[in-house]
Order: C-alpha cells, then structure tokens, then sequence
C-alpha cells in the first residue's frame, strides 16, 4: 500500500511538472509573440470581449474572441465602412482575422493602435446634452460662455484613433439686418497629427460682449 501511494505522488508530481513546464513555455512564447508585436504596428484591446471577423464586414463569420489588455500585430487596414475602421491583425496561431472600432465620436474606442506610421482615422466632433442657451435652445445649434475668454471645450465630444489632436476654434460675429440685433457663432475644430481635421459650426451666446478684435466678420469665413 506504501509502495502504491508513492507510486501515486510521483506519477502527480510528474504530470504536475508537466503541466507547469507546459505553462511556463506557454507563457514564453506568448511574451516573445507580443515583444515582437510591440516593434511594429500593433493594436491594444480596451473592452472585456472583442470579436475577430473572417473578413472587414459585421456580417463576416467570427473566428476568435480576444480579452481586454490582449496584444495584436496589425497587418492591414479598411477604412471604406460607413461606420467602422477596420484593422487585420494576426492572431496567436499565426492566422489573420479583423476587427473594428467605432467612428461614432459618441462611442467608446474599442481598439487603440501604436507604432502606425500610417493615420487610418479622420477625427470626428459631435455635442453632448449639457450646454443650452434657452429654452428652445438645444446642445445642437447653441454654446452659451461668460465671454469669450471662458469658452471651454466641456461639451465637445471627440473621437480619433490617436491622442495627437488639437482642437482650436474662431468666434465669427453677424449682424442679423431684420432685428438689428449681434448674433455670434463658433467654429470648432479637431485636427490630428497628420493634419485631418472636422469642423462643426454652433451658434454663441456671451453674457458679456466680446470685443470686436477678438471676433471674426461671419462673412469672411471660408466655406
């Protein structure tokens, strides 16, 4: 009985070696994998769950999922959907498949690449919900700022696939001839590293009046 119970933990200890040792080497080449991903143009997942498509179109078969913090080569990019960028990346069996991330400035990034020497994404702008100027007034068409010193960017919201953007903006000011009355607007605009950029034109409201050489005649923009 003695003989048998050690005969038993050695054959435990055995496939436990086994198994470490497995793991171990697993763990190694994982870590060379992504040590030679990180040389290149690579992309980091920033979700829980993130689908890998046979091809760049939502309907494409799905043939992995990958975790949050996961590490991937890029080897190619699509950028004609309507919605998505789309990147091909190779996977850890040396396969490729395709995954996307978002255009819409109002939804989180997925993905975010490093190392690309090519910019595969135009930045875009929208508005939240905060910034009224009445009460018929929306987010949409309406910017309201203490004077034209305190104008923050708070409500913009913006999306690129890099962090290399600026956003700038010139206050135009008109003078609507039917009610004699100032009418001022701002043009907002991000611009990326590689100089794409996305404007949004929205109406202004100062409490207090801004001075004419702070102001841009409205006729004089560039449409």
């Amino acid at each position: 009985m003695k003989k048998f119970l050690i005969f038993v933990f050695v054959v435990l200890l055995a496939i436990g070696g086994f198994i470490g040792g497995k793991k171990i080497y697993s763990n190694i080449k994982e870590n060379k994998r992504i040590e030679e991903a990180k040389k290149g143009w690579y992309l980091e997942i920033l979700i829980d769950k993130k689908n890998v498509r046979e091809d760049h179109i939502k309907s494409s078969n799905k043939i992995a999922e990958l975790k949050k913090g996961e590490i991937y080569e890029i080897t190619d990019y699509y950028i004609k959907d309507a919605s998505h960028y789309w990147y091909q990346i190779k996977l850890k069996d040396g396969s490729f498949g395709w995954v996307s991330n978002p255009k819409d400035a109002k939804l989180d990034r997925e993905i975010k690449d490093y190392n690309g020497t090519l910019d595969v994404a135009t930045p875009t702008l929208k508005y939240n919900d905060t910034a009224k100027c009445g009460k018929e007034a929306t987010s949409n068409n309406c910017y309201k700022a203490l004077d034209i010193d305190h104008i923050t960017t708070d409500h913009l919201i913006i999306w690129d696939d890099r962090d290399d953007y600026k956003v700038t903006w010139v206050v135009y000011h008109e003078v609507v001839p039917s009610e004699f009355k100032d009418q001022y607007w701002i043009e907002w605009t991000v611009t990326d590293g590689s100089g794409k950029s996305a404007s949004k034109v929205q109406k202004i409201v100062f409490e207090k009046r801004p001075d004419e050489d702070k102001v841009t005649d409205w006729f004089k923009r560039k449409k």
